[in-house]
């Protein structure tokens, strides 16, 4: 907080570390409590968290929280956008954008069409337009399909590296470095 981080990542119960599930909730509360002068920050548990154990996650930290889950986003299916969207799901997500952008959120600047959902976000109230988050909504598209095509990239790099493998494993001729 000192440094000004929004939030702070720490080892989660049920991970590579020994960290007991009372521990990690009351790290969790000491972020969403000020300190001094300084305004609460995100707790953001991580470190070998797989997506069975989202909800037994969101059980213990609320929605209050960031989850930290880095590789095995990338181990449910070849498609991470399609991960993320899993993912989101599993935590109890049912947009893919966040609680400002979201069209039936209190905090949104948009006006509502529909009942608002179950969950409610505590988010601070915020005084962008229509367009501005028009515009994020943008975006955020053009960054899944940047993430998609990154993602198309690397899994035929994956593949072209597997199959030289192959072939030098089956006695065919060394692999050649590629250019960069």
């Amino acid at each position: 907080r000192l440094a000004g981080a929004d939030s702070t990542i720490f080892p989660s119960f049920g991970g590579r570390f020994g960290f007991s599930e009372q521990e990690c909730v009351d790290i969790a509360k000491g972020c969403t409590q000020t300190l001094g002068s300084m305004p609460p920050i995100v707790p953001t548990p991580g470190g070998g968290m797989t997506l069975e154990k989202i909800k037994k996650m969101t059980q213990v930290y609320t929605e209050d929280v960031m989850l930290l889950i880095g590789g095995s986003l990338i181990g449910h299916s070849p498609d991470l956008v399609a991960n993320a969207r899993h993912f989101l799901g599993i935590a109890g997500r049912t947009d893919t954008y966040g609680p400002l952008e979201n069209r039936h959120h209190p905090a949104s600047s948009y006006p509502s069409t529909a009942a608002a959902p179950t969950v409610v976000h505590h988010a601070p109230a915020h005084h962008e337009s229509n367009e501005e988050v028009a515009k994020l909504q943008k975006r955020c598209v053009q960054m899944e399909k940047n993430v998609a095509m990154l993602t198309e990239m690397y899994l035929k790099e994956e593949k072209a590296r597997k199959e030289l493998e192959k072939k030098a494993a089956a006695g065919g001729p060394p692999p050649h470095p590629q250019d960069d």
